[in-house]
């Protein structure tokens, strides 16, 4: 047993399962020949002590056993056939214990081990989608929905910061595929904006222009991100956007309509240089930034098949105005998801003046 680590766990069942050997070798005599001699009761501390803990107290405490239900039964009375009968018992009890505690053992570390990993992913879908923590005078609120739910990762991603005491930049974006490996890059790419949006540059087609340059322009990522990113200023009263190939954002009014942002190609496509900033009014109105899970997911359980825009607008009618953002978000990602089948991951931002 040399190397073998006990902890506090295994240390408190050897322990109860030396102390109730000792008991039992104290107390056999008196009622062993009324009982013809029940060696298997030497079983009992084995037992015990694989209830408690791990396989290594109950192989010491069944040895221990063993031995003393050995000598006990050769200074005994009982024959060879009865002896054996008697010994094989305790083995098997102490075998069947040892089992049964390392296979728990091995199941607990498992389940450590899922545990850990559980927070692990819990924290990753948390820096793919943040709580966002607007400046004073905005409203922003975020939800996320991956469709893998056996990691519960996506390839989805958004965040939202202050550039200026006035003005907020946001973010909503898509990376082809979604798992794991998507996830990942989405969250390099959030941190990557996140870092430019606070640098030096301040239209927001240089910092698509910038994120295109640090992630693509080596060519060993194959993929193509779409994005819609820009910034809202409470001051001047516009909003400024790029879309780079993603699903344009709603302006929450009533009736809402699709804020009017020409098309540029994605990112990883090798198509530099076209993405241009459109700036237009806003007077602090909501305004709904979406992934295309949202709308394309489709419906199992009958007709329409899909949302698209018409469908969501749709939806967004009969619940405007806006009575409360977290609300309505949680109602819409509950509409997008019930009876559909995600093959799609779900993001949504909604951002507005506080008022």
């Amino acid at each position: 047993m040399v190397g073998v680590r006990f902890g506090p766990a295994d240390r408190r069942a050897l322990t109860a399962g030396a102390v109730t050997l000792a008991a039992l070798t104290v107390v056999y005599p008196v009622f062993a020949e009324a009982a013809d001699r029940p060696l298997a009761v030497f079983v009992l501390p084995s037992l015990l002590a694989a209830v408690l803990a791990g396989w290594r107290p109950t192989v010491l405490v069944g040895i221990s056993s063993l031995v003393v239900a050995v000598v006990l039964g050769v200074l005994g009375t009982l024959d060879t056939g009865a002896l054996i009968v008697r010994w094989l018992v305790i083995s098997s009890g102490v075998v069947i214990g040892a089992v049964g505690a390392a296979v728990r053992e091995h199941q607990a570390g498992r389940l450590a081990d899922l545990n850990e990993t559980m927070t692990l992913l819990k924290a990753f879908e948390q820096g793919l989608a943040p709580s966002p923590i607007p400046p004073e005078g905005f409203v922003a609120v975020a939800r996320y929905r991956p469709a893998e739910s056996r990691m519960r990762t996506g390839g989805d991603f958004l965040e939202a910061v202050a550039v200026s005491d006035r003005r907020l930049a946001v973010l909503i974006g898509d990376v082809c595929g979604h798992g794991p490996r998507q996830a990942a890059f989405g969250a390099a790419l959030r941190a990557g904006w996140k870092s430019i949006a606070l640098g030096d540059k301040h239209d927001p087609a240089d910092w698509v222009e910038a994120l295109n340059s640090s992630f693509f322009h080596d060519g060993r990522i194959d993929t193509y991100v779409t994005m819609c990113t820009g910034y809202l200023d409470l001051d001047a009263r516009v909003a400024r956007f790029v879309n780079a190939g993603h699903p344009p954002p709603l302006s929450l009014e009533r009736p809402t309509r699709v804020l009017d942002l020409p098309p540029a190609p994605p990112l990883g496509l090798g198509l530099a240089d076209l993405w241009m900033a459109t700036e237009l009014p806003w007077v602090g109105d909501p305004v709904l930034l979406y992934t295309d899970g949202l709308i394309e997911n489709p419906n199992t359980e009958g007709p329409p098949r899909r949302w698209y825009e018409d469908g969501l607008r749709a939806w967004l009618d009969r619940r405007l105005p806006v009575a409360g953002a977290e609300d309505l978000l949680d109602s819409l990602v509950e509409a997008a998801t019930t009876g559909r089948d995600l093959r799609d991951d779900i993001a949504l931002l909604l951002v507005a003046a506080d008022r």
